[in-house]
């Protein structure tokens, strides 16, 4: 990244990170250096303004936080009100480690579901800009169904685990046909290990009854534990509770600009990144006992995130900047 663009933020993500909170007011009151609150406002809305920061650009940032590995990828979608505009946002991540990272966004034009097409056009920018990228799986709830969509994924040979509707009909290679809820009527946590057809499409598929009487039905490109691997779809989930109401209160910042907001969720993520990364390295050198339902007491974003805040408040909206240029300095040397 340029070094205007670096320094830039560096304070912003001071400020973002000490207040824990995406609003723009707040941010430019607690950035340091010399620059009053308006002057940080400004420059804030300038760099929002930037068209270099495209989401390509944003992901390429994003991956260099993350080790080489085969991702697994999560894709769901957030929305809020704001007065009468709804800002609705499509996202894929990354699952790494229980966390995951947003790596790529887009600005829904619209309420409610995306549509095969707006799904398409994302993968096939995100394939783009990591062509080389080897790919566990996808994992996507049930608002990401239907023929097109599922085929468009088998045809470019990418992996997938996929929740349907329980009232889904699927045929036996017996020629067996019956509601997704019936096949799963007895069984638990069970992949059939013979693809069955849905849509005209093969595919494999696991279900289980859930204690709701409801029934989980995922289907995948091959057999596998299939729900084991759905179940890491939940990770996108907390990471959009951690943008708004249980971290950074992404709802308050009253930004409904779509193209402003585009770069200001890239801002974000950049916060999402820094605090996994110092998590992750708190994780690797005290490890936190797990509790009996086998998750962490603290998540490793938490974890990042409550050190960096307690380091970094000294740095908020303070006028004299050696010490955050000597702090800057000590992160671009060491990585």
């Amino acid at each position: 990244m340029d070094t205007p663009y670096q320094d830039f933020l560096a304070r912003a993500l001071v400020a973002l990170i000490v207040g824990r909170k995406a609003v723009i007011n707040q941010i430019s009151k607690l950035m340091p250096g010399k620059a009053n609150p308006e002057a940080n406002r400004q420059e804030i809305r300038r760099f929002l303004g930037q068209p270099s920061m495209t989401p390509e650009r944003w992901a390429k940032i994003i991956a260099n936080f993350l080790p080489k590995f085969p991702w697994t990828l999560a894709m769901d979608r957030t929305n809020w009100k704001v007065g009468d505009s709804i800002i609705n946002i499509l996202y894929i991540a990354v699952i790494y480690n229980g966390v995951a990272i947003p790596l790529f966004w887009v600005m829904l034009d619209k309420e409610g579901n995306s549509d095969t097409k707006e799904r398409i056009e994302l993968w096939t920018r995100l394939l783009n800009c990591f062509p080389d990228q080897p790919l566990n799986f996808i994992t996507a709830d049930r608002e990401f169904i239907g023929h097109d969509w599922v085929e468009w994924l088998i045809e470019k040979g990418i992996p997938f685990r996929i929740r349907v509707k329980a009232r889904e009909y699927f045929t036996s290679s017996k020629g067996e046909k019956k509601k997704a809820s019936q096949w799963f009527h007895f069984s638990s946590c069970k992949c059939k290990k013979s693809p069955m057809t849905l849509w005209g499409l093969s595919v494999f598929v696991g279900g289980k009854r859930l204690a709701t009487n409801d029934f989980l039905v995922v289907i995948s490109d091959k057999y596998s534990d299939v729900l084991s691997d759905y179940s890491l779809r939940w990770k996108i989930e907390c990471l959009f509770q951690s943008f708004k109401g249980r971290g950074f209160d992404l709802e308050m910042g009253h930004l409904t600009d779509q193209y402003r907001l585009k770069s200001f969720l890239g801002i974000l993520a950049l916060a999402v990144c820094c605090c996994f990364k110092v998590g992750l390295w708190l994780e690797q050198r005290t490890p936190l006992k797990l509790k009996k339902h086998g998750r962490r007491a603290v998540s490793i974003l938490r974890r990042g995130l409550d050190l960096l805040q307690t380091l970094l408040a000294p740095l908020a909206g303070h006028r004299d900047t050696t010490l955050f240029f000597q702090a800057i300095g000590t992160w671009k040397a060491t990585g």
